[in-house]
């Protein structure tokens, strides 16, 4: 082989491994209830690369055969790259990213979710119900007010009254006790965090 072939393969073979490192620790945390969708984002990406270099669908890894030519290894090491560019190709990048959408959901709609709270009700069985019936925006604006509202809400359970909302929004209102009164939801769930 060239020299610029060796080169390239010692570049290709340290990268690699740092990648495969990556993908270990992704596939780690996806066994965490809070990062179960950890693989949907640059895992994804660097796995349909490393498939289509010859990677074992089930575990890709891109530290295998390396390409005969100067050209394909190029490539390869072009598709690692970018996956060690993703922010999203670590842990610690993916909690940042929930950490953002979190801040984000809060200041838009007057949440107050954790990264792993967020996390977590997107998850949730409650997310799926509320999400099949509502727009996203209604939902959380409604748990924005539902967690507004937590004092008047636990007072009314505890003193078993019925409890209605009363918002500017009538969209959200009728959210608010629609999700209060009928989605059989246990109403502690709103007030995490």
């Amino acid at each position: 082989m060239s020299k610029k072939y060796d080169e390239l393969l010692k570049e290709y073979r340290r990268l690699a491994k740092r990648a495969d490192q990556r993908l270990v620790r992704l596939e780690k945390a996806s066994e965490q209830k809070v990062y179960s969708k950890i693989l949907e984002y640059g895992y994804a990406n660097a796995k349909r690369d490393a498939v289509s270099w010859g990677a074992n669908k089930d575990k890709p890894r891109f530290n295998i055969r390396p390409p005969k030519n100067t050209n394909q290894l190029k490539a390869k090491i072009a598709d690692i790259k970018r996956f060690l560019s993703y922010e999203t190709s670590t842990v610690s990048g993916v909690k940042k990213v929930y950490q953002a959408r979190a801040n984000t959901i809060n200041k838009d709609y007057g949440t107050n979710f954790s990264w792993d709270e967020l996390a977590d009700f997107f998850e949730s069985s409650l997310w799926k119900k509320l999400d099949g019936v509502y727009y996203a925006s209604t939902v959380f604006e409604s748990v924005g007010v539902i967690q507004k509202n937590k004092d008047d809400i636990l007072k009314a359970i505890e003193d078993n009254e019925d409890i209605h909302i009363k918002v500017k929004d009538a969209i959200v209102e009728s959210a608010v006790n629609d999700i209060i009164k009928n989605q059989n939801l246990d109403i502690k769930d709103f007030f995490e965090g």
